[in-house]
């Protein structure tokens, strides 16, 4: 798949990679795309798959904590096993949500109230 960005997305990509926070433009423009199906008032109304994009949404908030800032030298290599554990518990959340049943009292509000709790007990820390 090939996407084509506006000049001004283009660079705001490209200074997320220079920040040594991301790897590649994939990895942006995965995370943006979490992102907004968390954000997306469609998927509220979604059951089939809900049990899966809960469990990644998760997943994916776990891997974000874990994420190292910046990351040069030898904090470069901690930062790719880290991202390959995210990654892994990623894929395992998305099988799992994936062969679970239909929720039918999954709740986007609820999962969004649930992680913005996790946030914020977070940052008390």
């Amino acid at each position: 798949m090939n996407v084509s960005l506006t000049p001004e997305l283009e660079r705001y990509v490209k200074a997320k990679v220079k920040s040594g926070y991301y790897n590649n433009a994939s990895e942006v423009v995965r995370e943006a795309l979490r992102e907004m199906i968390l954000l997306d008032p469609v998927n509220r109304k979604r059951t089939r798959t809900s049990k899966g994009l809960e469990e990644t949404a998760a997943a994916y908030q776990a891997e974000r904590a874990e994420r190292p800032r910046r990351a040069t030298g030898k904090g470069a290599a901690a930062r790719a096993a880290a991202d390959a554990r995210a990654l892994e518990r990623l894929r395992a959340a998305i099988a799992k949500g994936d062969a679970a049943p239909d929720d039918e009292n999954f709740s986007f509000d609820k999962l969004r109230a649930k992680l913005d709790a996790e946030d914020r007990k977070r940052k008390r820390r």
